[in-house]
């Protein structure tokens, strides 16, 4: 049986990778993906039958899309694959950032993370240096900040959401994530008025 984009269930399967002669090749899947995002999981209910359908279909785009890979050879001596997922969108934010900047689906950036988080920098900056971690904290997508905190495809990484990485504001993930704290008058934290 053939996918949407023309790669096999059996490569699929068989994690086939697909070669791309151009980088362009890879924005088409991603403006596909994008464009179903915005029109069926933006700011809907999660439980309707349709919702999870269009969910799964999305997550087969996804799937499909992680086998195509660029070879640069031109810009590293090593040379970078890029596939999908690093591949600066907009104002170089990736696939993650985005979803996480317009505070898309929680459980599709967890879905990410977790199935696809080997094929790309999760500590990846932005123009503004924020990192998939510092935009989840600042936007209360607190289950993917978790997600990627607690990420190890590697045992010997530990930093894989870049924790430390400073914004041009001058702030880290910690920074944005006490801020979310509120106190009461005794300087306890009040979990009534967290965020």
């Amino acid at each position: 049986m053939i996918a949407e984009n023309g790669i096999t269930n059996e490569g699929i399967e068989n994690n086939l990778i697909i070669y791309v002669n151009n980088r362009d090749e890879l924005l088409g899947p991603i403006q596909e993906i994008r464009r179903k995002i915005t029109k069926y999981l933006h700011e809907k209910d999660k439980t309707t039958p349709k919702y999870i359908r269009k969910m799964e279909q999305i997550k087969l785009l996804i799937l499909n899309g992680s086998r195509l890979r660029y070879r640069n050879n031109e810009n590293d001596a090593e040379y970078e694959e890029e596939n999908i997922f690093n591949v600066p969108i907009i104002r170089g934010y990736n696939m993650l950032m985005l979803l996480c900047n317009y505070k898309i689906d929680e459980d599709l950036c967890i879905h990410i993370i977790e199935n696809y988080g080997e094929l790309f920098e999760l500590g990846e900056t932005n123009e503004k240096k924020e990192t998939a971690l510092i935009i989840s904290i600042k936007n209360n997508m607190f289950d993917v900040a978790a997600s990627l905190i607690d990420y190890r495809h590697d045992p010997f990484v530990y930093d894989y959401p870049n924790m430390g990485q400073l914004d041009n504001s001058k702030k880290n993930a910690l920074d944005y994530m006490l801020a979310k704290i509120n106190y009461d008058e005794d300087g306890n934290i009040d979990s009534k008025k967290m965020i």
